[in-house]
């Protein structure tokens, strides 16, 4: 499946800073929708 691309990812606020220096400096994420299968989950 192709990504969608009416829909705008964020942007990267990482860019133009200094690499971190040390662990826990920087956190990311990425929440990728996965549509559900049909009764999954549902009581």
């Amino acid at each position: 499946m192709d990504s969608d691309l009416s829909v705008r990812a964020a942007p990267n606020r990482l860019l133009g800073r200094q690499a971190p220096t040390a662990p826990n400096q920087v956190w990311v994420g990425d929440i990728t929708y996965l549509p559900k299968q049909e009764g999954a989950g549902s009581t």
